[in-house]
């Protein structure tokens, strides 16, 4: 509800506008008008409306906030674990690269990202396609022992956790 009055400063009137989300109040805002003027009906439903945009827009912002920082902090996880994580997208190009993959594999970020499987040596590619596929499909690969190149030709034994990021 819009209360309204005089505030006792020259006749000028004032609302009290809640803001709304549902039925949740997200605060106030206090709105005057000169002298002589009032809030009439149509101004009380206008800033009803108002209010309840914008405790969305404070609301949405809180939810917003909330969801950068927890992006921000597992970003930060992703980055600095001592495993390599690297994403793919569904045709082998790799979409991410943190860190340990540079440490683990010697190729920068810069160089690996778009690339196709570059640390999957030639005779592993069909087995790595098939995996895909599966991951695909939504399925998990769970300890997969197999191998990898750095970028130095060197092979290295890898066991590694592959499943899809959508969510069920």
């Amino acid at each position: 509800n819009i209360t309204d009055g005089n505030n006792g400063h020259a006749g000028s009137s004032w609302a009290s506008v809640p803001l709304m989300y549902m039925d949740r109040p997200m605060g106030v805002m206090i709105l005057t008008v000169k002298a002589g003027k009032r809030f009439d009906e149509e101004d009380k439903r206008l800033l009803a409306i108002v209010g309840a945009q914008a405790g969305s827009y404070i609301y949405n912002s809180v939810l917003f906030s909330q969801a950068e920082e927890t992006r921000s902090y597992l970003e930060g996880l992703v980055r600095n674990t001592a495993d390599a994580i690297i994403t793919y997208s569904l045709d082998g190009k790799i979409r991410t690269w943190n860190d340990a993959a540079t440490r683990i594999y010697g190729y920068g970020e810069a160089e690996a990202l778009g690339r196709y499987m570059i640390i999957v040596p030639e005779d592993r590619l069909d087995d790595m396609r098939a995996i895909m596929g599966k991951v695909g499909s939504g399925e998990v690969v769970d300890n997969h022992e197999t191998v990898r190149r750095r970028k130095d030709g060197t092979l290295i034994p890898v066991l590694a956790l592959m499943s899809s990021k959508r969510s069920s």
